[in-house]
């Protein structure tokens, strides 16, 4: 055998092996990743927390007008049916079904509604 002693592993100073060449820039690039990917997900979160509330309140604007529109035509047809030539019982009849159409499609579109659906 050879007359080379080694000394134990606890009296040896470390050594940098081949294995360390390729650990440690792979650490150092997961590091750096994981800190560039936590920073993009805090300021994503960030934009998204305000961009939310402004898209909300932008959907209250065709929510208003479509609102506004359905009182308008809902208004104008009562006119016409009350210049149609049928009976007051009809008449009342069709104003009621018009009005109770109108009242159902207003609670759908209702920005409240949505409210309630996003809390």
């Amino acid at each position: 055998m050879s007359s080379v002693t080694r000394s134990p592993i606890a009296e040896r100073p470390p050594t940098v092996g081949v294995e360390d060449l390729v650990i440690v820039p792979l650490v150092v690039v997961a590091v750096a990743v994981s800190k560039l990917l936590k920073g993009v997900l805090s300021i994503l979160i960030y934009v998204l927390d305000y961009a939310f509330a402004i898209l909300l309140q932008l959907m209250r604007i065709p929510l208003l007008a479509a609102r506004l529109f359905g009182d308008g035509m809902e208004f104008f047809l009562e006119g016409v049916v009350r210049c149609l030539p049928v009976s007051s019982a009809k008449r009342d009849a069709w104003r009621a079904w018009m009005r109770q159409q109108w009242i159902w499609f207003r609670r759908n579109i209702s920005y409240r509604h949505g409210d309630g659906a996003a809390r």
